[in-house]
């Protein structure tokens, strides 16, 4: 995990699951999972985030024990595959990790997004996510497990910052404070005193939101758009602990270019985006110049 700038701990899955999907109309499908799933996490003194260790004592086991299912809808009225320039697609999904579960907890995934062609060969593309997360029944005295927590920032997320380095940061180690140990927090900067790091490592949290606005540009030496696409972009978005956490003057916004190429070998896309809304502690993830290959953006 801390080679994806996530918080340093280890998980070992093992895990079985049986998908069905049921087309509804030409547009709308329903798919339904339901698995077993057994996750070691294993956290080290000094190495993770003490808020991670205790949330591992506080359940008592290393090693969750799921089952969980799935239910998701998707309606998908676009035009095109690769370039869309009308339509869109509306999702939602919900996951419960059931009674017998180590951890029960409720996951929410919603995502709307819809291309409009504007005119003089622009496309407008606006798109929303937002995901939830909660436990419940015996176990809404814990905390959203953080192995599920949602993460923001990256390529295909808030450009212009590093991969999944939005969101709520910790430092390792404890600070004594009325001779109790207590989890170190970053300063105002965002690096740690009396930790392994000099710099706070990105947890996730429970709740998630996200919003993007793309102009694609008719550029007169992009014949075909199905081989390649220019677009202005706003993204704005963050990961918060919990939904009651939520502040619209914590949400990080950034602009740029991008540029979207069906290459002969798969697709990519390369973004220069700048912060135009960041804070003093987020200045170590800040990545300009990003790229995806191999998926749609």
């Amino acid at each position: 995990y801390g080679d994806t700038y996530l918080a340093n701990f280890e998980t070992n899955m093992k895990s079985f699951s049986v998908n069905m999907g049921i087309p509804i109309t030409d547009w709308d499908g329903l798919n339904f999972s339901l698995g077993l799933s057994s996750n070691r996490i294993n956290t080290y003194d000094g190495y993770t985030p003490q808020v991670l260790t205790d949330y591992i004592n506080k359940i008592g086991k290393k090693t969750d024990h799921s089952w969980d299912g799935t239910v998701t809808w998707t309606r998908n009225t676009k035009n095109n595959y690769w370039a869309p320039t009308h339509g869109g697609q509306l999702q939602a999904s919900i996951t419960a990790a059931l009674p017998g579960s180590t951890v029960q907890y409720i996951k929410f995934f919603g995502e709307a997004n819809h291309y409009w062609p504007v005119g003089g060969g622009y496309v407008l593309y606006l798109d929303g996510q937002v995901g939830y997360g909660k436990t419940y029944g015996k176990d809404s005295k814990y905390d959203f497990p953080f192995w599920e927590n949602f993460y923001s920032g990256g390529v295909n997320d808030v450009r212009g910052f590093q991969q999944n380095t939005l969101g709520p940061r910790y430092c390792t180690g404890t600070t004594m404070v009325n001779g109790r140990p207590v989890a170190n927090r970053p300063n105002h900067d965002g690096y740690c005193a009396n930790s392994y790091y000099d710099y706070a490592q990105p947890i996730g949290g429970a709740f998630k939101v996200l919003g993007s606005a793309q102009l694609f540009l008719p550029l007169p030496f992009l014949k075909d758009i199905n081989t390649a696409r220019v677009a202005w972009f706003v993204d704005t978005g963050n990961a918060y602990a919990t939904v009651q956490d939520f502040n619209v003057n914590t949400l990080r916004v950034s602009t740029g270019i991008s540029l979207q190429w069906q290459a002969p070998i798969g697709p990519l896309v390369i973004s220069f985006a700048v912060p135009v809304r960041q804070q003093a502690s987020d200045k170590r993830y800040k990545e300009q110049i990003q790229f995806t290959f191999g998926s749609q953006f």
